[in-house]
């Protein structure tokens, strides 16, 4: 996993505007990067890391009807400022 990138999406994520649905996901994938990184899993963070790429803003505006968009929820922005810390203090000859 490429720890710069990650933290790059990661620093995105905290200023997005997504439905509810699309901050359920992000933080599905936040648990599973957690978890990848507790256990050394570089396949498991790449995939999570991949998810959390794609989860992003959808570009269109809303059209009446579409799930309401708001800020990221206040457990998910703590998770993420977490994976933040612990991925730029980790050593670079850690991010094998």
């Amino acid at each position: 996993m490429d720890r710069a990138r990650a933290v790059t999406i990661l620093r995105a994520i905290s200023g997005y505007q997504l439905s509810e649905g699309r901050w359920t996901r992000v933080d599905r994938a936040l648990r599973a990067l957690e978890e990848a990184a507790r256990s050394g899993d570089q396949r498991a963070a790449a995939l999570a890391v991949r998810d959390l790429d794609l989860v992003g803003p959808v570009r269109l505006r809303n059209r009446h009807g579409d799930p309401p968009r708001r800020p990221i929820p206040e457990e998910t922005r703590e998770r993420l400022n977490r994976l933040v810390v612990e991925f730029e203090e980790r050593e670079p000859a850690e991010d094998g």
